[in-house]
C-alpha cells in the first residue's frame, strides 16, 4: 500500500513537473510574439502577448517580461503605469522571483541591449512624466485651463470674422470688359464690384455679399439699361485639434453669382457670355482665399496629459459641445 502510495505521489510530481515546464514554453511563446510586436511598433500588441505570457509564468517573472512590459507602456505613454513597473524592476526584493524563457532568444541578446541602462536612461524623464499625471484629476484641471485660453481666444473681437476675413476683403475693384457682337467687340463701360455687407449662418459659415453693377448694351448699342446683380462669398471655419495645440480660421469654400439682366446664362457646362473676360468672378486673386490662423499652444506639461489614455478625447468632446470644433 505504501508503494502504491508513494508511486502515485512521484507521478503526480512529475505531472506537476510537466505542467509547469510546458507553461514555461507557452510562455516563451507568447514573449516571442511580443518581442516580434514591439520591434514593429505595435505596442498595444506587444502588450496582450506579454499578458499571456505572465499568466503561464504563474506568478513569476523575469526582466526579459518586464523590460518589454516598461517600455511598450513608455511608448504608448502610459506613463503611471510605466513608472510603477520601473520602481518595480529596480527593487531588490523582487529578484527571487525570477523564472526564465525557454528555447529562444531574449531581446536583450537579439538586439544586444542592455536593460538597466537604457531605463536608467528614462529614469527621470519618466518620474517628472508620473508626477505630472500620477493624480487622476489633473487631467480635469488640465481641460478646464486649456478650455479657458481657447474661449478668451475664440471670443476675442480681434479674432473675429469681421476682422480676420471681412475687414481685409478689398472694398472694391473695377475692370473694363469686352462684349461681342457677331465678328465685332465692342468695349462696355467699367463693371464695378462693391463690398455690401456679411451675415453668419447658423451653422458658424459666413456670406460676404458684393454688389456688382455695369453697364451693358443689349440689341442696339445705343440702348443702354442698368444692371445689377450680387458675388456672394461663403466662408467656413476650420479647426483643428492635436495634443500640442488648438487652432482655427476662416476659408472660401464656395463662389456665386447671382445675376439679374446681365447679358451672360449658365448651362451644364458652367458661365457662358457674349463677354470674353469675367476675371473680377474667376479669379483666384479676387476675395482673400483664408484668413490668419489662430493658434493656442500647449504647454509640455499639458501634452504630456493630454497624451494619457482618453484626455485628448475628452478635450474634443468638450470643445465640440460648445461649438468649438
Amino acid at each position: 500500500m505504501k508503494k502504491i502510495l508513494l508511486f502515485l505521489f512521484l507521478l503526480s510530481l512529475n505531472n506537476s513537473f510537466s505542467q509547469t515546464t510546458l507553461d514555461i514554453i507557452r510562455a516563451s511563446n507568447y514573449y516571442s510574439k511580443a518581442v516580434s510586436s514591439y520591434t514593429k511598433g505595435s505596442y498595444n500588441s506587444a502588450l496582450e502577448n506579454l499578458k499571456n505570457s505572465e499568466e503561464n509564468l504563474k506568478g513569476k517573472t523575469n526582466k526579459d517580461l518586464e523590460y518589454l512590459k516598461i517600455m511598450s507602456n513608455y511608448k504608448i505613454k502610459n506613463y503611471k503605469v510605466a513608472f510603477d513597473l520601473l520602481v518595480k524592476y529596480f527593487d531588490e526584493d523582487n529578484k527571487q522571483n525570477i523564472v526564465h524563457y525557454k528555447n529562444i532568444e531574449p531581446y536583450r541578446k537579439k538586439y544586444n541591449v542592455d536593460y538597466s541602462e537604457e531605463l536608467t536612461k528614462i529614469f527621470v524623464e519618466l518620474e517628472n512624466k508620473y508626477n505630472i499625471v500620477k493624480n487622476d484629476e489633473e487631467g480635469d484641471k488640465v481641460i478646464q485651463n486649456i478650455m479657458s485660453r481657447i474661449k478668451s481666444k475664440f471670443s476675442a473681437p480681434y479674432n473675429s470674422f469681421e476682422k480676420l476675413i471681412y475687414e481685409k476683403l478689398a472694398f472694391q475693384k473695377t475692370d473694363d470688359y469686352y462684349m461681342e457682337v457677331g465678328k465685332h467687340e465692342y468695349r462696355t463701360p467699367e463693371i464695378t464690384i462693391s463690398k455690401k455687407e456679411y451675415k453668419k449662418l447658423y451653422n458658424d459659415n459666413y456670406e460676404v455679399f458684393y454688389k456688382i453693377s455695369n453697364v451693358v448694351g443689349l440689341g442696339n448699342w445705343s440702348d443702354y439699361r442698368n444692371s445689377y446683380y450680387h458675388l456672394k462669398l461663403i466662408f467656413e471655419r476650420k479647426f483643428s485639434l492635436s495634443k500640442y495645440s488648438y487652432s482655427f480660421n476662416f476659408y472660401e469654400s464656395k463662389r456665386v453669382v447671382n445675376f439679374n439682366n446681365f447679358p451672360a446664362y449658365e448651362s451644364e457646362s458652367g458661365l457662358i457670355s457674349r463677354f470674353k473676360n469675367l476675371d473680377l468672378f474667376k479669379s483666384e486673386n479676387f476675395g482673400l482665399k483664408k484668413s490668419q490662423e489662430v493658434r493656442i499652444n500647449f504647454t509640455s506639461e499639458e501634452t504630456t496629459v493630454l497624451e494619457q489614455n482618453g484626455i485628448l478625447k475628452k478635450l474634443r468632446d468638450r470643445l465640440k459641445k460648445e461649438g468649438m470644433l
